[in-house]
């Protein structure tokens, strides 16, 4: 279950939002979120508040305030226990108080309790962090507002899920933006060493305004009348993208020299460019081979609020998401490790979908039961063996306390976690089959996305772009940890050719 975003009350409840505002910073390859979200208590009594906010996971906050009334709040960062103290002491002398800190069910959710906001009165929550933006495979730099910045609204006579709006020709009416009830304001400032080549969105813009001759600095809005019906993103494209570039920014004045914040600091930006037969030579190419502490420490929890959850089990989901990203034609091997190690293969074999369902089958099955943490001979059995021709191994190694690859916080199940059943029915080759299984996980009945499905599209093909559009639509936040199993099927639409841009 989803945990509810924005300002709640202390059942969960929505604090009716009345604007949000946004301002992008965007200096070469990182970004800067200033948003500030305007609410209003319209009960007849105070509310205890508490904001919920979802932050991708490389996001740092670094400025938080928040105005009640006449009383303007800002944050200082303290220890945990002692800031908890002290908001527990504020609110019992009857004062206002906020306290921000991480959720303890996931380090990528911020949660800010706001004490008692009295009937009729407004509060304005300012949050900034931030964050370095992805590159796409065409050189834009991609940012995508949180949904907690841009809330999806939906008429009062209920809630049809995105899948069937998208998907599954359900005409659902369209909302006037005169009805929604909060506003959005958007705009972006961007600034690099090269010019700035263009901006575009997945919403409509104002046009692009530069700032200087240069073209170095550019600035755009976001266009009246947005439906909130979508995600809010930009794709920045540079000149010259892959042309080495530095940002210099001074210290700050109040701050001592000689120390992180008083000192001048260099960012500096290099992106180069593959050739393209270079590229796609190695796409399909490479020995994978995955190392797996499967010590007995293995076994404890992954952390305090999920007992049931162990690292073994996380590393276990780990390699499920690892597995079902490699290419056709790669080589693969996992290998355990404690006081002594194992392999599944006795040697690397060809990547396909008998061998990955045969790894994925002692995936399953395998436990923290090899005593100690001796990492050496593994190592030494694995660079000893015969390199593969043509195939560059990488060697992916976990560890008790870091991961070299997404470890989920607080995984769950199979069962319960529609991105792991999800990833769970693709092919080795990308696809997904047209099936019970893939419904399921959509939400929808086997008829429902059969009869979805145009005439002139193969049952896979359609199964694969309904599988790429959930993982689009509800697990953006997540996209770091199936981003390559999606481009792996996106090309084996391609090769089907498949249209998605036409459907």
């Amino acid at each position: 279950k989803m945990v509810g975003c924005g300002l709640l009350t202390a059942k969960k409840n929505p604090v009716p939002l009345k604007s949000v505002e946004v301002e992008l910073q965007v200096k070469d390859h990182v970004a800067t979120v200033i948003s500030t979200l305007n609410y209003q208590n319209k009960e007849d009594k105070p509310i205890e508040a508490l904001f919920v906010f979802p932050l991708p996971g490389d996001a740092a906050v670094c400025h938080f305030s928040a105005d009640i009334g006449q009383t303007h709040i800002v944050a200082e960062l303290k220890e945990k226990q002692q800031a908890r103290e002290e908001y527990d002491d504020a609110l019992s002398s009857g004062q206002q108080a906020f306290l921000l800190e991480e959720s303890e069910q996931s380090p990528d959710i911020f949660s800010l309790s706001v004490g008692s906001l009295p009937p009729g009165e407004s509060a304005s929550i300012r949050l900034q962090y931030v964050i370095e933006l992805a590159v796409e495979a065409d050189g834009a730099l991609r940012f995508c507002l949180p949904a907690v910045l841009n809330p999806r609204y939906q008429p009062q006579d209920g809630f049809k899920p995105f899948i069937s709006s998208l998907c599954l020709n359900t005409n659902d009416p369209s909302v006037p933006a005169s009805e929604i009830p909060y506003s959005l304001s958007f705009s972006a400032r961007v600034s690099s060493p090269r010019p700035v080549s263009k901006v575009e969105s997945s919403c409509s813009l104002e046009p692009l305004q530069y700032l200087n001759t240069d073209h170095t600095e550019a600035a755009v809005k976001l266009a009246a009348g947005h439906k909130f019906d979508r995600d809010v993103e930009l794709l920045i494209y540079y000149k010259d993208a892959h042309q080495p570039s530095a940002v210099v920014e001074a210290g700050q004045d109040s701050a001592q020299p000689g120390t992180l914040m008083g000192d001048p600091v260099v960012m500096v930006s290099l992106y180069p460019e593959f050739p393209e037969s270079v590229v796609s030579k190695r796409a399909s190419c490479g020995e994978f081979v995955f190392l797996v502490d499967r010590s007995g420490s293995m076994d404890c929890p992954t952390n305090n609020w999920n007992q049931q959850e162990t690292r073994i089990s996380s590393a276990r989901d780990t390699l499920l998401l690892l597995l079902k990203s490699l290419p056709m034609g790669c080589y693969f091997n996992i290998y355990g490790f404690g006081s002594s190690y194992d392999h599944i293969f006795l040697q690397s074999v060809e990547y396909s979908e008998k061998s990955m369902e045969e790894a994925l089958k002692k995936v399953k099955v395998m436990q923290a039961d090899l005593g100690g943490t001796e990492i050496l001979q593994p190592l030494q059995h694995i660079y000893s063996q015969p390199c593969i021709s043509n195939q560059p191994r990488q060697v992916f190694h976990n560890s008790l306390n870091r991961y070299c690859w997404f470890s989920s916080s607080g995984c769950l199940s199979h069962r319960d976690n529609p991105l792991l059943q999800l990833v769970s029915l693709q092919k080795a080759s990308g696809c997904w089959l047209l099936d019970a299984a893939l419904a399921s996980v959509l939400g929808k009945t086997s008829e429902e996305v059969e009869k979805s499905k145009p005439a002139e599209v193969s049952s896979e093909v359609w199964a694969t772009i309904l599988a790429l559009i959930w993982l689009h639509g509800f697990k953006m936040d997540a996209k770091d940890e199936w981003e390559l199993l999606a481009v792996k099927a996106a090309s084996w639409v391609q090769a089907q050719n498949g249209n998605m841009s036409r459907l």
